[in-house]
């Protein structure tokens, strides 16, 4: 059963894995803040990366993953593809 599951911890993903951001379905937009995406099943989410390089910096970022109580697990890119 997938409620039981553990969830990834930040070493769980190595770069270049497939973190699957088709499971991101739930889009929540809250007044004055870009909108996000969740997934209903583990509680984590995604928001486009804001930063001034966001997708042409060093690090190429699109996206960062954050747990359900609102902690950044990690950075993504726009493929879905861990980063750090």
């Amino acid at each position: 059963d997938d409620k039981f599951k553990i969830k990834p911890k930040l070493s769980d993903y190595q770069k270049g894995d497939n973190i699957g951001l088709e499971r991101f379905t739930r889009r929540i937009k809250q007044h004055g803040q870009r909108a996000r995406f969740e997934d209903t099943k583990t509680g984590q989410y995604i928001e486009k990366d804001r930063a001034f390089n966001s997708g042409s910096g060093p690090h190429d970022g699109a996206y960062k993953l954050f747990d359900k109580s609102g902690r950044k697990i990690g950075t993504v890119t726009k493929e879905g593809k861990w980063l750090r």
